[in-house]
């Protein structure tokens, strides 16, 4: 039986990692932008290929690397808060 974690990976990839990577400025974000536009770019193909193979073990490789962004995106904001301050 399919995981319906899987099922809704696709659509993921189109709302959340898609977007994301098209906003990248590459000519002002440098090598920076260039290995995010990578990661991300990684990260839709294990979604892609968690969705055409029911693969559950593509999502949580996933789902770990974008928790890890998510950390590092938030331990950014308070830094720049408080630069701004």
């Amino acid at each position: 039986k399919p995981d319906s974690r899987v099922l809704s990976a696709a659509s993921c990839t189109t709302h959340c990692i898609a977007p994301v990577l098209a906003a990248l400025d590459r000519e002002k974000g440098g090598e920076l932008a260039d290995r995010m536009a990578s990661l991300y770019d990684y990260i839709a193909r294990l979604l892609l290929n968690a969705n055409l193979r029911n693969d559950p073990a593509s999502l949580d490789e996933a789902g770990r690397l974008l928790a890890d962004l998510g950390e590092a995106w938030n331990q950014i904001k308070p830094a720049a808060h408080q630069g701004a301050e």
